[in-house]
Order: structure tokens, then sequence, then C-alpha cells
């Protein structure tokens, strides 16, 4: 039975104040809730809304809800939001089980299939080396590039912070008044590299040797090479492990320095 239209605009006023109150609001929001929980429910509602064309498409807050109602929703939209999502960091197994996370794997791949990335992209994401696109040979491969990095890396600090252990070493000759460098280039040795600390006045190298990256308490074989290689080119040498330093006090350490 279809209702008359004076009926229907009599009732949006009606629903219009029931609305203003704050507890028919409260429950008609829970009960839409329940319902949309429904299968059967929002299967109805989309069909109801079929080809049914929206009155707020293309139109900004100001022409739908007025000038007030707009600034609100404006300053509520542009505050930020203290929310983490709980998916973060998290793998698809952990979120939706082992029997969900090969289904979505699986699912993902078939879209991927027969897609690739743009040019662009796959040089963004290191995918593909800019020189193989170009058509070139690899640079890196060349003689007088070799010898750029190579003049590079010698000048190059690494690592970039002082380990602890070298911190302590470089306090300890502060407190004795003694001037030294750190991170010199050797190249006077075959094997060059950057030395922890060097005390050029008593022509000293001291390295300060991590006992899990230097094998205590054997010792790499390269570090033996450079070792006999700097003795040959008439420099001192001091190396000391990472427990001997934990340990350390000054007039240990002073002791051991002077007995090079």
């Amino acid at each position: 039975m279809k209702r008359s239209k004076e009926f229907r605009e009599r009732r949006k006023i009606i629903q219009k104040e029931l609305w203003k109150n704050p507890k028919y609001k409260e429950h008609m929001v829970k009960v839409h809730k329940e319902k949309w929980k429904e299968k059967d429910y929002r299967k109805h509602m989309s069909e109801v809304h079929k080809g049914q064309i929206s009155t707020k498409k293309n139109k900004t807050y100001k022409e739908i809800y007025g000038e007030d109602k707009a600034k609100d929703i404006i300053k509520k939209m542009s505050k930020p939001r203290n929310w983490v999502s709980n998916k973060k960091g998290k793998t698809h197994k952990q979120l939706y089980g082992k029997k969900k996370a090969e289904e979505l794997r699986k699912k993902s791949s078939e879209l991927r299939k027969g897609k690739h990335y743009s040019v662009k992209t796959e040089l963004k994401k290191g995918l593909v080396p800019w020189w193989k696109k170009r058509g070139l040979e690899n640079p890196t491969k060349k003689e007088h590039i070799k010898e750029k990095i190579r003049d590079f890396r010698k000048t190059q600090v690494l690592p970039i912070k002082d380990t602890k252990i070298e911190v302590k070493i470089q306090n300890f000759l502060k407190q004795l008044n003694i001037e030294f460098f750190t991170h010199q280039h050797i190249k006077e040795i075959e094997h060059s590299y950057q030395c922890d600390i060097l005390i050029p006045s008593m022509n000293l190298v001291i390295e300060c040797d991590g006992d899990y990256w230097h094998k205590y308490p054997i010792g790499k074989d390269i570090d033996h090479i450079r070792t006999k290689e700097l003795i040959e080119k008439g420099f001192k040498i001091l190396r000391l492990w990472e427990r001997e330093i934990k340990e350390m006090s000054v007039e240990v350490f002073k002791e051991r320095l002077y007995e090079n």
C-alpha cells in the first residue's frame, strides 16, 4: 500500500525530531548495528538502494551540511588520530591462521601473474641495475672506476660510530696526554686498511679486537698477516682483546703501552 506524499513528509519531520533525542539516537544505532550483522538484511538493503543516485555525490561538506556543521567536521578530521594498527609488523599467518594465509598467498600470486613493474619502479626497488636497463656494461668492472672506489674507501670511516672498547682506550690516551689519531689509513703495507688508533710520536698502532669478530683467542688470519707486515715496515703494534680492555685500568694500560 502506497503512502501519500503528505504522510511521507510528515513522517520525515517526526523522524527528524526523534533523532534529536540522544537516547533514541543511541537505541537506533544499536538496532541498525544488530540488523547489519544479518546477511539477508544487507542483501535487502543493497537491492533497495540499487540504481539510486546519491544526493551527496560531487558536493562539498558546506553544500551538504551547511557552513557551521562543515567547519566542525573539518576540525574533527584534522585532529591527529592516536590509534595504532593491530596488524602492524605481523604476518598473514599470525593474523589469519595458516590456512587463510596460504589462500591469500595463492590469490595474490595469481593476480600478479603476467604483470610487471614499470622500468621506473624496478629501478626504484633496485630489482634491475640502471646500467642493465640502458644496455651498458657494469661500470664497477672498469679499472678507472675500481680505482676511484678504492680511493674513496681509503678515506671512508668504518664503522661510523666507535665501539665502547675503542672509546675506553681513547679516553686512557687523553688522560695520559698522548696525541693520537683514529681510523687512519695504513697504506705502507700490502694489505692496507684503517687502523683503530695510531700514535705517530711512538710509531705505534693500537688494535681493539672484539672477541667475537676477531675470533678470540686464535685471531683472524688477516689480522696476523697485517701484524707481520706492520712490524716489517717499522711499526710497533699493540693488540688488545675486548675482555682485557673491559677489566683494564689506566695504570695497566700505561704498562702495556710502554712495553712495546
